[in-house]
Formats: C-alpha cells, structure tokens, sequence
C-alpha cells in the first residue's frame, strides 16, 4: 500500500497557519518592545520632575532644599593645584602665587554670628610684595544653593586690608572680618536696606584682587 500524496489544498492550509502564527508572534514581541519603551519614557519624566530641585547635604548630615536660583554656577573657579605646584619652585612671588584659604569660625551658627578668616600664603621661595589698594583684600558670602550673592564686607565698610603687605617666603598672613548676618549690596547700606538672612547653607569666598580662595561652607540656623 503506498502512500498518497496530500491534497495541495492542505499544503496551502498549512502554510496560511504557519504564517499566521509569525505574525501572531511578530505582535507579541511588538508589543513587549512598546510596554518596555513606555515605562522607559514614564521613568524619564518623572526624573525631569525631580531635577526641578536641589537638595545639598552637607557631612554634619544638614540638608538645604531649594528650586535653582538664576545662578546655575558657582560664582568663582576653584585652585588649580598644578599651577599651586609650580608656584612652589619659584624663588620670586606675585599675587598669582599666593593660596588663598577663606574659613569659617564654625560650621554651624544658631545665635551666634559668623567670623571668616582669610589667609594668604606664601610657597615660593621669595618674598611678596602686593600692593592691597589696588588688589583690594574682601570677603563675600552666597547662597549654597542658588548661588544669589547674599553679602560683602566693601558694601557698607572699608576693606580689612590696606596699604603694602609683604609676605615673606614660607610665611602667610591672616585677615578676618566679622558678620552680621544681614543682606547687603553696594549703596544698600541703610537698616531698612539690609535684612536679616534666613536658616540655609551658604558660601564664603576670600579675594584679593582678582584671585579668590576655594568656597567655606556653613549653615545658618
């Protein structure tokens, strides 16, 4: 008994179900790909969402919470260590060699008002000679996290330094300034003028000139 060949009908059948079957998987595997774009795409928003703030935590664990100001920057460039390491083999100074490190007496301030310390040192082998009525010595305070500047000692004072100051090689000398936590700005000097800054963290910057130090950070309660 030998076998008979199918009918071609049935051969077409087969083909049409196995075709069928393709496409049917084709739009599962379509769909998987949409679902996974989807959530993709829900997760990128709600990060777009989150980013309309900034949080900035600080090691004493303070945390300051605030939408960005107008400022997106840091109002100064920080030290260049190299150009700190070649100021070092030198044996002539200028103000470009001096490090400029500002500091606050402490890191946290409920009744008590800040005092910041500028110190300018010397790491060449040469005594420096900078003339502090031309490079005018000041200190500045902003805010940490929209970086609006909050205060200067120039605004309503005299600057803490005057004259010819020489730093002998290897040595460094300290300027400080006390503040009063109020706001101030050039010409804005009257009480109803400045007001009383608010609970945050903040900057504080030390320049002479157009050199300025690395930011101190501190927090007002």
């Amino acid at each position: 008994m030998t076998n008979r060949p199918l009918p071609p009908e049935i051969y077409r059948r087969r083909r049409i179900a196995a075709l069928a079957l393709l496409l049917a998987l084709i739009l599962v595997i379509a769909g998987i790909i949409r679902w996974v774009a989807g959530g993709s795409d829900q997760g990128t928003d709600q990060a777009a969402d989150t980013s309309e703030s900034v949080t900035v935590t600080r090691d004493d664990g303070v945390e300051n919470t605030s939408a960005p100001g107008k400022h997106s920057s840091e109002p100064y460039t920080t030290t260049d260590t190299e150009e700190t390491s070649e100021a070092a083999a030198k044996d002539t100074c200028e103000l470009g060699d001096l490090i400029l490190t500002v500091t606050a007496d402490s890191p946290n301030y409920g009744a008590t008002n800040p005092r910041f310390a500028l110190t300018l040192a010397n790491p060449t082998g040469g005594d420096c000679e900078i003339n502090l009525d031309e490079d005018t010595l000041r200190f500045e305070v902003y805010d940490m996290v929209t970086y609006e500047r909050i205060w200067s000692d120039l605004d309503c004072h005299d600057s803490e330094g005057s004259g010819t100051e020489t730093i002998e090689a290897g040595e460094e000398v300290v300027y400080d300034v006390n503040w009063s936590r109020k706001s101030s700005a050039p010409g804005k000097c009257t009480e109803s003028d400045r007001q009383e800054v608010g609970s945050g963290s903040y900057l504080v910057y030390g320049l002479v000139g157009d050199r300025n130090s690395d930011p101190s950070t501190f927090n007002i309660r």
